[in-house]
């Protein structure tokens, strides 16, 4: 699914490249421009400003995502609209924040790849559709398996038990362990100098050594 995805933005692409545009006779500038008159541009140049007027202008410079301002989001992987594409890896658990076409759309098609899909609205779901066709697709795709919750909203975003991505925890300094050595992650454990606040001696990372081993052969991981 993904490499056919990326066919299809491969086979797009020329429709939108410079030497497209340049063969039907269009200049095109490679720059940023900012308005500093009305019709008329300055784009910054190696040697000076170029000034661009015009009778027209079409401003068509697309969007970029917009994280929500939720407490700790941008400090935990996530996806959004552009590099959801990017991605050649099934998730386990896919949770869209957001109910509105485009979320919609990314659930139904994780659901029938296999993922389990929960998606998150603060309002309800389609809000700009008619509520009675949206009530409808929102029924198909709870039989489809995917979860739904309307009207409720996310304060914050934290790491959970398994970290960012199933990697373990780090803080400044190193990783972060237990009494027994272990870390976030189920089976993994961190010793000597890696591991945060620990002095860095070589007979303290023999003594975690000892410790790491008896825990990991000998006690069930809790």
């Amino acid at each position: 699914m993904h490499a056919h995805v990326q066919r299809v933005i491969a086979a797009i692409a020329p429709h939108d490249s410079v030497e497209r545009f340049e063969g039907l006779g269009a200049n095109v500038i490679r720059d940023d421009a900012r308005f500093v008159w009305p019709r008329e541009l300055v784009v910054p140049c190696e040697a000076s400003e170029q000034r661009i007027s015009a009778r027209r202008v079409i401003i068509a410079t697309g969007s970029s995502p917009a994280l929500p301002k939720i407490d700790g989001l941008a400090g935990v992987p996530h996806f959004t609209n552009e590099t959801l594409f990017d991605n050649p890896t099934l998730p386990d658990h896919l949770l869209i924040l957001g109910g509105g076409p485009i979320g919609i759309e990314m659930a139904q098609a994780h659901r029938r790849l296999g993922s389990k899909v929960t998606v998150i609205e603060r309002s309800r779901c389609l809000p700009k559709d008619d509520e009675e066709h949206a009530t409808l697709l929102l029924q198909r795709l709870a039989a489809e398996g995917v979860t739904v919750r309307q009207k409720t909203g996310v304060t914050a975003v934290r790491h959970g038990p398994h970290g960012s991505n199933g990697s373990v925890t780090v803080e400044k300094g190193g990783i972060v362990v237990d009494a027994k050595l272990r870390t976030n992650v189920h089976g993994v454990y961190a010793i000597g100098d890696v591991v945060a606040k620990a002095p860095h001696f070589t007979h303290i990372t023999a003594c975690h050594a000892g410790i790491a081993v008896q825990n990991a052969l000998l006690l069930p991981y809790a």
